[in-house]
């Protein structure tokens, strides 16, 4: 929790990045979710608590996140534990948001709004590619905090976002268009096809 994390902050991550600077060395802290193991441990029939470590709607990792971004001395990169660790909770992909999106009893299954806080499915996404982004952008300047309301996209950056992505799509579309023409048109013009050599390209 939060409180733990203040702890270790001041006991040993201090510490770890003053002695690895000393040392020249680059320190690369790890801020995570949440835990929780309770269907992973049922299914190896033994068991654990549900949601041990609350991820609160975000605040959590948040509170990591930006602890580690104030730092008097900058960490070399923030490592974000885990993309894709559903097993142990901490999974920050997009993820079932409500209850009703979870298999139902005797399997334990965490889902992003458990703790009382509305959180969509792709929040995690949202709050680590904008945190990213905002502390990239500052560099050496002060950082300054951001919630999980604000650090979560707003239906006008998803649309900017989806229209982006649509446009690289459809020029890389255009792209191996092009390249299987170009490709094709010279096997034609060397007489591939006529000897029998498998040239013709259909797909890349």
């Amino acid at each position: 929790d939060d409180v733990g994390f203040d702890s270790n902050m001041k006991n040993i991550f201090v510490p770890d990045v003053q002695h690895t600077n000393a040392r020249g060395q680059g320190y690369a802290p790890v801020v995570f979710p949440g835990f929780s193991w309770a269907n992973l441990q049922r299914l190896r029939g033994s068991s654990a608590v549900f949601n041990a470590i609350p991820r609160h709607g975000g605040r959590f990792w948040t509170h990591q996140s930006e602890g580690f971004a104030a730092m008097s001395i900058q960490p070399l990169f923030i490592y974000g534990a885990m993309f894709d660790e559903a097993d142990e909770g901490t999974a920050m992909f997009k993820a079932a948001s409500a209850l009703s999106d979870v298999p139902k009893a005797p399997a334990q299954f965490l889902y992003l709004s458990v703790d009382g806080v509305d959180v969509p499915a792709d929040a995690y996404l949202s709050l680590a590619g904008n945190f990213s982004a905002k502390w990239r952008a500052q560099g050496a300047a002060a950082f300054r905090p951001v919630g999980m309301h604000s650090a979560t996209w707003g239906d006008a950056e998803r649309a900017r976002r989806h229209e982006l992505a649509r446009a690289q799509a459809v020029e890389k579309l255009q792209t191996r268009k092009f390249l299987l023409r170009a490709v094709n048109a010279a096997a034609m013009q060397h007489g591939d096809v006529a000897r029998g050599n498998s040239v013709i390209i259909t797909e890349i």
